[in-house]
C-alpha cells in the first residue's frame, strides 16, 4: 500500500487506496500461521519438556502431554484449514505463480499433510497403545508393544519438528 501521493498524468495528485480484500486475507493468513506455528513451537519446546521434568512419573507426564497435544490438534487443524482457504484466495486473486510463492504453498501442503497424518493416524494409535501399556513405567523395555510405542513416539516427534521447519519456511516466504 502506497500512502505517498503521486502525480496523475493530468497533474492531479491523489493517494492510492489500499486493497482491503488483500489486507483482510493476508491478515487472516498471518494470524492463522502465527497461531499454528507458535502453538506448535510452545507445545514442542515448552509444554512437553516442562511436563516431563515436573511430574513424578513418565506415565503421568505422557498422559498430560497426550491430552494437551490432542487439544492442540483440535486448534491446529482449523488454523491449517484457514491457511489453505486464505492462501487459495490470495493465490487466485492477487498472486502470480512465481517460484517462491509456489514453494510457499508446497511447504504448506507438506506441513498440513504431516499434521493430518499425526492427527488422524499417529495420535489415536499412540493413545490406544498408551492405554494398553498403562502404566508404561511398569512395562519392560523389551515388550513389543512398548517398542512399537517408542517407535511411533519418535515418528510423532519427527513429524512435529518437520511441521515446525516447514512452517518456518512458509513464514519466511510470507
Amino acid at each position: 500500500m502506497c500512502l505517498c501521493p503521486w502525480t496523475h498524468e493530468r497533474g492531479k495528485r491523489f493517494v492510492a487506496m489500499p486493497n482491503l480484500t488483500y489486507i483482510a486475507l493476508h491478515g487472516l493468513w498471518l494470524s492463522a500461521l502465527a497461531l499454528w506455528l507458535g502453538g506448535l513451537a510452545f507445545a514442542v519446546f515448552v509444554a512437553a519438556p516442562v511436563t516431563f521434568e515436573t511430574l513424578p512419573t513418565r506415565a503421568e507426564a505422557g498422559h498430560l502431554v497426550g491430552r494437551m497435544l490432542r487439544r492442540f490438534e483440535r486448534f491446529a487443524l482449523p488454523c491449517l484449514g484457514l491457511l489453505a482457504a486464505t492462501g487459495g484466495a490470495k493465490f487466485a486473486l492477487f498472486e502470480n505463480p512465481t517460484p517462491p510463492i509456489l514453494l510457499r504453498y508446497a511447504l504448506l501442503f507438506a506441513a498440513a499433510l504431516a499434521a493430518l497424518i499425526s492427527s488422524l493416524w499417529l495420535s489415536p494409535t499412540l493413545a490406544e497403545l498408551r492405554a494398553r501399556l498403562d502404566p508404561i513405567d511398569a512395562v519392560p523395555e523389551e515388550d513389543p508393544a512398548r517398542r512399537r510405542f517408542r517407535t511411533l513416539h519418535g515418528l510423532s516427534m519427527a513429524l512435529s519438528l518437520l511441521q515446525l521447519l516447514l512452517g518456518a519456511g512458509v513464514l519466511f516466504l510470507s
